[in-house]
């Protein structure tokens, strides 16, 4: 551009931004108007300047580096996999759908799985060194991953093609049933030992996800998952395992959830802080070389207005593209009131492909990079979980405050103060305490148990929709 149009216009401070505001507010405080708790403690600006980001130069190394780009000539710079989820029971009829799937616009796969699954037929016909396969089980996760490698080293012998990872968490794993540290420690030994030969098949992930659809703070969803991380790194150190063979073979996952724009800086503070961790340990990890599964959110989900769940996975998948995601899995809008069916199945691979191929959000690499906003946000948000990780390891570190119920306990206030302001509307929840359909939610087979040791997924709208369960 010959001419700098922009010289015309004089530079505004922040002070004077702010002067201006008290103007329009006739005198109102400016603080008590229109300043806002954002999360933990973290107030929020209703403007952003670039003085605010004066002392956040070592924020632009990460700049179009969250993200590996596309190794395909003539794609676009940002890529992401399209993941589709089946909760496998019937190996033929999972097959067909897996199929159906992948021809329809999914590249990457969710499975639910046990022990003794058929996966030569559940993966019939199923080129795997094209697509990611993730494998999430309730059950014995190393068992769980021997059988899928012994079957995948029968029909591919290459094994730097296979892609995905076991979404398993070991220490995160406790929060839902009773196990011992030395037993965790063991099976994650043993689980790394047997997938050393395959390096792009993560072993471990830090489970951020679990917290959020538990009612978490945007910092807790942080500092709780990476200090039940360094529990595990310490336990295996001690094993004799490498630092770099460990952190090599782990991934990310995390949740997307309302908070539009908060969430997109949990997303890209959760891949610095893990880059930076490997630092401390003194691991070299390039940031576009962590891989990181988000999920639309579980929480946020409400069972007495179906249809607006299809509204909240948009937002929350677009969140989750923003913030850096490098595989994204589309929740079903109405997994919470009904069995899967291909409409709902439909609905949620093809938001991610709306988002790629109709709102181009493949098309620029890192289009918030320099954002006043979410670069402060993004600062402070990574300054707090590192102050947190601080005092958690002060009191023992994660497994000690867990042993307390001193985690839970933090959890669970968290939780009851979302809860109430859904409750009392201070938190406005369309179709749940504005804007409510007729639906009667149904209260048949529900069950809801939480006992004090443990922290357990719930959702939001829990008080409004189950308030006979609530009193229990």
């Amino acid at each position: 551009m010959k001419n700098n149009l922009f010289a015309d216009f004089q530079k505004v401070t922040k002070e004077e931004w702010i002067g201006q505001a008290i103007k329009d507010i006739k005198g109102k405080d400016f603080q008590k108007t229109l300043v806002s708790n954002g999360f933990d403690g973290v107030e929020l600006f209703p403007f952003y300047t670039e003085e605010d980001i004066a002392d956040l130069q070592w924020l632009q190394e990460y700049h179009n580096r969250l993200n590996k780009p596309s190794e395909i000539p003539g794609m676009s710079p940002r890529y992401w996999s399209n993941i589709f989820a089946v909760n496998v029971n019937d190996v033929v009829a999972d097959n067909k759908k897996i199929l159906q799937a992948l021809m329809s616009g999914a590249d990457a796969l969710l499975l639910f799985v046990k022990k003794g699954v058929d996966y030569g037929g559940l993966l019939k016909n199923v080129d795997t060194q094209y697509i990611e396969v993730y494998l999430k089980s309730q059950e014995d996760n190393q068992a769980v991953l021997s059988d899928f490698l012994d079957w995948y080293s029968t029909v591919e012998e290459k094994k730097n093609v296979l892609k995905g990872g076991l979404l398993w968490d070991p220490i995160a794993e406790c929060l839902s049933k009773k196990i011992s540290l030395p037993n965790i420690i063991n099976s994650a030994s043993e689980a790394l030992s047997r997938n050393k030969n395959y390096p792009e098949f993560k072993t471990f992930c830090i489970d951020a996800e679990y917290y959020h659809n538990c009612g978490a703070s945007l910092a807790q969803q942080l500092f709780l998952p990476l200090g039940a991380y360094i529990e595990l790194l310490d336990g295996l150190t001690e094993r004799g395992l490498s630092t770099e063979l460990i952190i090599s073979n782990t991934m990310l996952q995390a949740s997307s959830g309302s908070d539009y724009f908060l969430e997109i800086a949990k997303l890209r503070s959760f891949k610095i802080l893990f880059q930076q961790l490997a630092c401390l340990y003194q691991v070299e990890l390039k940031a576009e070389d962590i891989r990181m599964l988000v999920s639309t959110s579980y929480w946020t989900k409400a069972k007495s207005d179906i249809q607006t769940n299809m509204l909240r996975n948009t937002t929350e998948a677009m969140s989750a593209i923003l913030g850096s995601c490098d595989s994204l899995w589309v929740r079903l809008h109405d997994e919470v009131a009904k069995e899967p069916n291909s409409f709902a199945e439909r609905m949620a691979r093809n938001i991610s492909n709306i988002l790629k191929e109709e709102s181009y959000l493949d098309k620029v690499m890192d289009p918030i990079a320099g954002s006043y906003f979410l670069e402060t946000v993004t600062a402070q948000l990574i300054e707090k979980v590192k102050n947190e990780l601080v005092i958690l390891e002060s009191k023992g570190g994660w497994w000690s405050t867990y042993e307390t119920h001193q985690l839970q306990d933090l959890v669970k206030a968290a939780r009851y103060g979302k809860l109430e302001e859904v409750k009392t509307s201070f938190k406005t929840k369309i179709g749940v305490n504005k804007y409510q359909t007729n639906e009667k939610t149904l209260l048949e087979n529900e069950e809801w148990l939480e006992e004090k040791w443990q922290l357990l997924p719930l959702r939001e709208s829990f008080l409004i929709e189950y308030p006979n369960l609530a009193k229990k």
